[in-house]
């Protein structure tokens, strides 16, 4: 899968002050970025999900923890649509 390589710095002192482990920060970013792209209907549940690197059932819990709705959309039955039509 071809990829797009973001580079972000971040102060080592904040990195220090979050209350996760540094192993943790890359996997964190990526979590609250699907959520505020799913939230403001960037990307369908599908995409902000392989972003995130979570199961379906994780991501569905993150986004409650987070207080965000689930939104349905074409999009999302489509991706419904073709991981049944592989399994």
């Amino acid at each position: 899968m071809k990829t797009y390589e973001i580079k972000l710095d971040i102060p080592y002192d904040l990195v220090l002050g979050m209350k996760i482990t540094e192993d943790q920060v890359l996997s964190k970013i990526k979590e609250e970025i699907a959520v505020s792209f799913y939230r403001h209907k960037y990307l369908s549940f599908g995409k902000a999900r392989e972003l995130a690197e979570l199961s379906k059932q994780n991501f569905s819990k993150l986004l409650k923890e987070c207080g965000v709705q689930r939104h349905y959309e074409k999009e999302d039955l489509r991706e419904d649509i073709e991981f049944a039509n592989e399994n």
